[in-house]
């Protein structure tokens, strides 16, 4: 199995910050070598909090795009972890970049081959630094009921991501 990568924005220089030029999405695609055929899928969501809190507060940063603001609740207006969110996670440490996987994808012929493993894996390998928060929803998307969530969820927690507490996000500190 290879993993390739491809920027769907490109970063701003640094004179052009905005919000909007604070977030950065790259695909990932699992694929077979031999066959070219895709075995896994996600979005990757890069929010840079440094840069970001040069332009606006967290709570707008994250309303630039649907899929980030989904976990804006997780976060102060001031780029910090709520106190609830912050002690459920026992992680005090500033945040500097939040990386969202998004509408991870599993070929139906190659679940339960750990490849949604291996691909969170890569991108933790590849992409995140100790300041970095690593952050996912558990959503089904196939066959979304409150048990596949709660299925997925424990699955997440299994590789090492906690759950918060809110909207069935899941993160993994990486300090």
């Amino acid at each position: 199995m290879l993993i390739e990568y491809s920027m769907t924005t490109v970063p701003a220089p640094p004179a052009d910050i905005d919000a909007e030029n604070c977030h950065h999405i790259m695909t990932a695609r699992a694929y077979n070598a031999e066959t070219n055929d895709t075995m896994a899928t996600c979005e990757l969501y890069f929010v840079d909090f440094t840069n970001g809190m040069k332009v606006t507060d967290c709570h707008d940063l994250l309303d630039v795009d649907g899929i980030t603001y989904e976990f804006a609740s997780l976060f102060s207006a001031e780029f910090e972890l709520t106190d609830e969110v912050a002690e459920k996670l026992d992680h005090y440490y500033p945040i500097h970049r939040l990386v969202i996987i998004h509408a991870l994808k599993v070929g139906k012929e190659h679940q339960g081959n750990t490849l949604s493993k291996a691909l969170i894996d890569d991108v933790e390998r590849r992409f995140i630094c100790d300041t970095d928060l690593l952050a996912l929803k558990a959503y089904p998307l196939e066959n979304n009921t409150p048990e596949t969530t709660e299925s997925l969820a424990k699955y997440y927690e299994s590789i090492g991501f906690q759950r918060t507490g809110v909207n069935d996000i899941l993160t993994k500190p990486q300090i």
